[in-house]
Parts: C-alpha cells; sequence; structure tokens
C-alpha cells in the first residue's frame, strides 16, 4: 500500500499544475502531498524520511522543470539536475517533521506549511533569485482558488497547499472523525469560497466600468527573442547589429497596429540587451530602420538629439550622433501617442565608482503628450 501511494502520489503532484493537468492540481492542493507524508509517516527514522522524502520530490521537480532541457547547450543538464535534487532537498527536510505528533496539533501543522514557506522564500536569495514553481501553483489552475493570491500571493498559497494535505493526513490518521473531516473541509473549501466572491465582485466592478468608460486598447508584444543566439557573437560591433536587428524586428511586428487607437504598448521583460541608456546605435542608421517600417512620417516623432537620448561623438568618419534603446522606446511611444512598457537593464552609480545592474521595468510616455515642463525633466 505504501508503495502505491508512493507512486500515486507522485503522479498526482507532478502533473498537478497549469502547465499539465490542471484539474489535478485541486487534487494534489486537497490531499496529493498528503499521501506521499502518510508513507513517510511509517518511517521511524528521519534520516530515512529525508532521503525518502527527498527523493520523491526530486523526481517531481524532474517533470515540473523539464522545459528547462529545451535550452540547446549541454550545461543546463547537469543545472537542471542540481536545482532538482536541491529542491528535493528542502523537501526532505520539511519531511522530518512530519509525525503524529506533529500533524495531530494545530501549532505542528503550521509550524510545518510556515518552513516549508519560508524554505520556498529563501530560494530566492540562495539560489540566485529562482522563484519558479512553488507549490501554491497547484491551485492556480482554478479561476477561483486562484484569487487567494490577492491576499498573500504564491506563498499563501503554498501555505494552503501544505495546512491542507496536513490536515488531510491527521483526518487519515483519526479515521476520518467528525471533527477532523470537517476541519479539512472548511479548509480545503475556503480558498474557493473567497474567490467566488473575490472574482463576481470585481467581476461586475470591470462590467459597470466597461460600460459606462471607454475600454483600454493594449498592444502586447511577445517577441521571443531566443537569448542563446547571441552567445556566439564575439565581437562588439557584430552584437551591436544583431540588437539593432531586433529593435527593427519590434518596429516589423508593430507597425500593422500603427494606425489603431492604442492606449498602452507592452514589450517583454529584458527585451533587449546593452541596457538603457548605453549609446550605440548611429541615429542615421536607426532613422532609415524608422523610415523604412513606420513610413517617412514616423521621423517628426523621433525623440530629440538630446540627452538622456542621443550623444554627439567623434568617430574616424566625423561628428556622429548615437543613440540608445531608451531613443527606440520613446520613438515608439511617440509613433503611437501612447505610453510604452517594457523591460531593460538600468544601472544604479555609486559615489565610489561602483555599478550596481538590475532589470528593470520602465514605461515611456509619448512626448507630445507631456508639458514643456516635464520634457525638460526628462532631458
Amino acid at each position: 500500500m505504501n508503495i502505491a501511494l508512493f507512486f500515486l502520489s507522485f503522479l498526482i503532484v507532478a502533473f498537478g499544475q497549469p502547465a499539465y493537468i490542471g484539474w489535478l492540481g485541486a487534487i494534489a492542493a486537497a490531499f496529493g502531498y498528503g499521501m506521499i507524508f502518510k508513507t513517510l509517516l511509517e518511517i521511524p527514522k528521519r534520516k530515512k524520511k529525508f532521503w525518502m522524502g527527498s527523493a520523491w520530490f526530486f523526481a517531481v521537480q524532474l517533470v515540473q522543470l523539464y522545459w528547462f532541457l529545451s535550452h540547446p547547450y549541454a550545461y543546463i543538464y547537469p543545472f537542471y539536475f542540481f536545482l532538482c535534487a536541491v529542491l528535493g532537498a528542502q523537501f526532505g527536510l520539511v519531511c522530518t517533521y512530519v509525525t503524529r505528533k506533529n500533524i495531530s496539533s494545530t501549532r505542528g501543522i503550521l509550524g510545518i506549511g510556515s518552513l516549508w514557506v519560508l524554505l520556498e522564500w529563501v530560494r530566492l536569495f540562495v539560489l540566485s533569485g529562482f522563484s519558479f514553481n512553488p507549490i501554491g501553483i497547484a491551485l492556480t489552475a482554478n479561476i477561483y482558488s486562484l484569487q487567494v493570491a490577492s491576499i498573500g500571493g504564491v506563498y499563501l498559497l503554498s501555505l494552503l497547499v501544505i495546512i491542507t494535505n496536513l490536515l488531510a493526513l491527521n483526518m487519515w490518521e483519526k479515521r476520518f472523525s467528525f471533527q477532523s473531516t470537517a476541519l479539512w473541509g472548511i479548509v480545503l473549501v475556503a480558498p474557493y469560497i473567497y474567490g467566488v466572491y473575490h472574482f463576481h465582485s470585481h467581476s461586475q466592478a470591470a462590467s459597470f466600468h466597461a460600460d459606462s468608460e471607454q475600454q483600454m486598447k493594449a498592444v502586447l508584444v511577445q517577441t521571443a527573442f531566443p537569448a542563446e543566439e547571441a552567445l556566439g557573437i564575439e565581437s562588439q560591433a557584430e552584437f551591436i547589429a544583431y540588437v539593432f536587428d531586433e529593435w527593427s524586428q519590434i518596429l516589423k511586428i508593430t507597425k500593422r497596429h500603427l494606425d489603431k487607437e492604442t492606449d498602452l504598448i507592452v514589450l517583454p521583460e529584458f527585451v533587449v540587451p546593452l541596457g538603457t541608456y548605453t549609446f550605440v546605435y548611429p541615429y542615421t542608421l536607426v532613422k532609415e530602420a524608422f523610415a523604412k517600417h513606420y513610413g517617412e512620417d514616423s521621423l517628426e516623432s523621433l525623440p530629440p538629439l538630446e540627452l538622456p537620448f542621443a550623444r554627439k561623438f567623434d568617430t574616424e568618419m566625423g561628428t556622429e550622433y548615437f543613440v540608445n534603446n531608451a531613443f527606440w522606446s520613446q520613438a515608439i511611444a511617440n509613433r503611437f501617442d501612447a505610453p510604452i512598457l517594457l523591460g531593460l537593464e538600468d544601472v544604479d552609480e555609486h559615489e565610489d565608482g561602483k555599478r550596481n545592474y538590475y532589470s528593470a521595468a520602465l514605461m515611456l510616455k509619448p512626448q507630445q503628450s507631456l508639458s514643456a515642463e516635464e520634457i525638460s525633466a526628462s532631458l
């Protein structure tokens, strides 16, 4: 029976995600983890519990993080197995606290659930900011249980998953007594009850505003640029030309929406490299790209050749203006007369000369919609 529970819980949890079989997520959140906990409950030695729990969760992660292997380079394989092993060890540690004594008390159940959430949160700082695949994702396949994330994010969902499964285990141990069954049932349905209220109350509000106000029209651009394509480029000139071509593709993608009313343009996170304000693109080439894709009249929408968009440099060909990613972004916003939201690399410069680079979300408003004072302030 324990062997059957081991493999059945693996199938339910491993595939109980929106990316696989969404409805299995509700089962995993209800008692899928409780089945493996039941198996481990029969193991008296903590060390054996740790290794069994680690191996089980390691296998679960191999399935759920399989998308890692879409990366074309072989170095991803050792990283993939190492990451799954570390996540497995985290789960194995939590399993060592799953005892009959702990699951029979409110303090024990909350303590185990809190420990797991703490370990998921620690990944943000210990595993280089790895925020993917918390177990709370099991509750996100259902639109109603997903609403609980509005209160405490995915970590609250993870806490609910662990607590619900421990209560299921406690119910099992107490042979489905009325009190234990009722407590498990209340915690199980609570996210869905809240979700129904939250979803429909906001849906009614959204419907009211949709009838009384103009709806927002956004251009959502998924560039799907594969980052690994640029890894083989050695020279700086080739790399700049590669990124220049990416911006040209963005112009080509968005061109079809030029004549449509647009309230917002959204590009992906870290849409292109080379920072936000690094002057690397010759202005004459950028000007030609806009004329080619957006038409000659788009040149009137180009930002001024001033900081922070452009800078003059002395080159072998004479004095020439160079522009940056902010210039491309602002020019698109100006041409559409709509704000543009995108992710680019930004930097904080300190007095000691050190620089901290980070991925930032930037929003640029069309300059023609700004006042003269605002334009001067942005420059």
